[in-house]
Protein backbone atom coordinates (compact mmCIF):
# COMPACT_ATOMS: atom_id res chain seq x y z
CA UNK A 1 0.00 0.00 0.00
CA UNK A 2 1.05 3.36 -0.81
CA UNK A 3 0.68 6.07 1.74
CA UNK A 4 0.25 9.58 0.58
CA UNK A 5 1.86 12.21 2.55
CA UNK A 6 -0.34 15.19 3.23
CA UNK A 7 1.13 18.53 4.00
CA UNK A 8 -0.92 20.97 5.94
CA UNK A 9 -0.61 24.63 4.98
CA UNK A 10 -2.09 27.70 6.62
CA UNK A 11 -5.27 28.94 5.13
CA UNK A 12 -5.70 32.56 4.13
CA UNK A 13 -7.93 33.26 7.15
CA UNK A 14 -5.40 31.79 9.60
CA UNK A 15 -2.65 33.90 8.06
CA UNK A 16 -4.76 37.08 8.25
CA UNK A 17 -5.60 36.43 11.91
CA UNK A 18 -1.93 35.83 12.74
CA UNK A 19 -0.92 39.09 11.03
CA UNK A 20 -3.68 41.01 12.84
CA UNK A 21 -2.65 39.65 16.25
CA UNK A 22 1.01 40.42 15.54
CA UNK A 23 0.09 43.99 14.49
CA UNK A 24 -1.83 44.61 17.70
CA UNK A 25 1.06 43.28 19.80
CA UNK A 26 3.62 45.43 17.94
CA UNK A 27 1.42 48.51 18.31
CA UNK A 28 1.11 47.90 22.06
CA UNK A 29 4.85 47.42 22.37
CA UNK A 30 5.50 50.66 20.46
CA UNK A 31 3.14 52.56 22.76
CA UNK A 32 4.86 51.19 25.85
CA UNK A 33 8.26 52.23 24.51
CA UNK A 34 7.01 55.73 23.66
CA UNK A 35 5.46 56.25 27.10
CA UNK A 36 8.60 54.97 28.82
CA UNK A 37 10.83 57.28 26.78
CA UNK A 38 8.73 60.30 27.78
CA UNK A 39 9.05 59.38 31.44
CA UNK A 40 12.85 59.41 31.32
CA UNK A 41 14.32 62.88 32.01
CA UNK A 42 16.19 64.31 29.05
CA UNK A 43 18.35 66.73 30.99
CA UNK A 44 16.86 69.77 29.25
CA UNK A 45 14.26 70.52 31.92
CA UNK A 46 16.67 72.87 33.70
CA UNK A 47 17.39 74.73 30.46
CA UNK A 48 13.68 75.10 29.67
CA UNK A 49 12.93 76.36 33.18
CA UNK A 50 15.83 78.83 32.94
CA UNK A 51 14.56 80.17 29.61
CA UNK A 52 11.05 80.60 31.05
CA UNK A 53 12.51 82.54 34.01
CA UNK A 54 14.54 84.77 31.69
CA UNK A 55 11.45 85.59 29.59
CA UNK A 56 9.49 86.45 32.75
CA UNK A 57 12.29 88.66 34.06
CA UNK A 58 12.54 90.42 30.69
CA UNK A 59 8.78 91.21 30.81
CA UNK A 60 9.12 92.47 34.38
CA UNK A 61 12.12 94.64 33.45
CA UNK A 62 10.30 96.11 30.43
CA UNK A 63 7.28 97.00 32.57
CA UNK A 64 9.44 98.58 35.27
CA UNK A 65 11.37 100.63 32.73
CA UNK A 66 8.09 102.24 31.60
CA UNK A 67 6.70 102.69 35.12
CA UNK A 68 4.87 105.91 35.91
CA UNK A 69 3.37 104.63 39.16
CA UNK A 70 4.35 101.94 41.65
CA UNK A 71 2.53 100.28 44.50
CA UNK A 72 3.52 97.38 46.71
CA UNK A 73 1.17 95.00 48.41
CA UNK A 74 2.03 91.88 50.40
CA UNK A 75 3.41 89.45 47.84
CA UNK A 76 2.59 91.69 44.86
CA UNK A 77 3.97 94.64 42.94
CA UNK A 78 1.62 96.85 40.91
CA UNK A 79 3.19 98.88 38.11
CA UNK A 80 1.39 101.72 36.36
CA UNK A 81 2.53 102.15 32.75
CA UNK A 82 1.38 104.49 29.95
CA UNK A 83 -1.56 103.51 27.74
CA UNK A 84 -0.76 100.35 25.77
CA UNK A 85 -4.18 99.31 24.47
CA UNK A 86 -5.27 102.64 23.01
CA UNK A 87 -8.15 103.39 25.38
CA UNK A 88 -6.61 106.65 26.61
CA UNK A 89 -5.94 105.31 30.13
CA UNK A 90 -2.76 103.91 31.57
CA UNK A 91 -2.44 100.22 32.37
CA UNK A 92 -1.82 98.58 35.74
CA UNK A 93 0.34 95.49 35.54
CA UNK A 94 0.49 93.32 38.64
CA UNK A 95 3.11 90.73 39.50
CA UNK A 96 2.43 88.39 42.40
CA UNK A 97 3.63 85.09 43.84
CA UNK A 98 0.71 82.72 44.33
CA UNK A 99 0.28 79.82 46.78
CA UNK A 100 1.91 77.39 44.28
CA UNK A 101 5.17 79.37 44.16
CA UNK A 102 4.40 80.70 40.67
CA UNK A 103 5.07 84.27 39.60
CA UNK A 104 1.93 85.52 37.88
CA UNK A 105 1.27 88.61 35.77
CA UNK A 106 -2.06 90.33 35.21
CA UNK A 107 -3.03 93.44 33.29
CA UNK A 108 -5.69 95.84 34.61
CA UNK A 109 -6.72 93.40 37.35
CA UNK A 110 -7.62 90.76 34.76
CA UNK A 111 -7.04 87.05 35.12
CA UNK A 112 -3.41 86.37 36.06
CA UNK A 113 -1.32 84.07 33.92
CA UNK A 114 1.75 82.12 34.97
CA UNK A 115 5.21 83.38 34.05
CA UNK A 116 7.36 80.81 35.82
CA UNK A 117 7.38 78.57 38.87
CA UNK A 118 9.73 77.81 41.72
CA UNK A 119 9.74 81.25 43.31
CA UNK A 120 9.63 81.81 47.06
CA UNK A 121 9.12 85.55 47.14
CA UNK A 122 9.86 89.05 45.91
CA UNK A 123 11.68 91.80 47.78
CA UNK A 124 11.14 95.36 46.62
CA UNK A 125 13.15 98.47 47.47
CA UNK A 126 13.05 101.92 45.96
CA UNK A 127 15.46 104.82 45.97
CA UNK A 128 13.79 108.18 46.44
CA UNK A 129 15.39 111.45 45.43
CA UNK A 130 13.59 114.76 45.99
CA UNK A 131 10.37 112.91 46.84
CA UNK A 132 10.39 110.89 43.61
CA UNK A 133 11.27 107.25 43.04
CA UNK A 134 14.36 107.16 40.84
CA UNK A 135 15.45 103.55 41.11
CA UNK A 136 13.83 100.21 41.88
CA UNK A 137 15.66 97.18 43.19
CA UNK A 138 13.65 93.99 42.88
CA UNK A 139 15.01 90.70 44.23
CA UNK A 140 13.41 87.39 43.24
CA UNK A 141 14.06 84.41 45.55
CA UNK A 142 13.89 80.93 44.00
CA UNK A 143 13.31 77.49 45.50
CA UNK A 144 15.68 75.27 43.53
CA UNK A 145 17.01 77.47 40.74
CA UNK A 146 20.65 78.43 40.36
CA UNK A 147 21.39 81.14 41.39
CA UNK A 148 18.92 81.10 44.29
CA UNK A 149 18.10 84.77 43.81
CA UNK A 150 18.10 87.39 41.04
CA UNK A 151 18.29 91.11 41.65
CA UNK A 152 17.06 93.65 39.11
CA UNK A 153 18.04 97.28 39.51
CA UNK A 154 16.23 99.61 37.17
CA UNK A 155 16.63 103.36 36.89
CA UNK A 156 13.26 104.89 36.28
CA UNK A 157 13.07 107.47 33.51
CA UNK A 158 9.51 108.52 34.32
CA UNK A 159 10.28 108.80 38.07
CA UNK A 160 6.91 107.97 39.64
CA UNK A 161 6.05 109.69 42.91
Amino acid sequence: MKRTRTTRAFTLIETAVAVAVSSVLLLALGSVIMIASRAVPTGTEHVIAGARIERGIAALRADLEEAIDLARESGAVHIGVPDRDGDGRGEVISYAVDHRGVLTRSVNLGDPYDLFEGIKGIDYNQSITNGRTTEITLTLYFDAHKPPERTLTIRLLNAPE
